[in-house]
């Protein structure tokens, strides 16, 4: 595998956590808006390049699919119930952003996911 494909993957992985984080930031609105998502978007400049590392050969980082799923679920359910504690009406006033930041937050578990059925097969 040449360089460029082996460090390719995870820089791209590296801009989308950090526009997840950016977003996260704006979702936010300077503590009037949906402060609940700052600490996960956050949480994906690390998770969106791993979960491009394991996809980069499904096969041999079953593993790291593994744990990047059931971070999923256990992200997902503690974000579930931050937003809930913090109120739903919060996320009103940012909702274009709170939408964005959604798609990119469930994308790396998409890829995540995508990677782990390619190596069950």
């Amino acid at each position: 595998m040449s360089i460029a494909r082996k460090i390719l993957p995870p820089f791209v992985g590296l801009v989308l956590g950090a526009l997840c984080a950016l977003l996260s930031v704006a979702v936010a609105g300077g503590g009037h808006g949906w402060n609940s998502a700052l600490p996960f978007g956050l949480c994906a400049l690390l998770l969106y390049p791993s979960a491009f590392v394991g996809a980069q050969t499904p096969d041999t980082r079953r593993e790291l699919n593994s744990a990047l799923l059931v971070a999923a679920v256990a992200l997902d359910a503690w974000l579930a119930v931050r937003s809930l504690q913090e109120g739903l009406h919060y996320v009103v006033p940012v909702w274009p952003f709170a939408l964005a930041w959604l798609a990119l937050w469930f994308g790396w578990q998409g890829l995540a996911l995508r990677s782990w059925i390619r190596a069950k097969k």
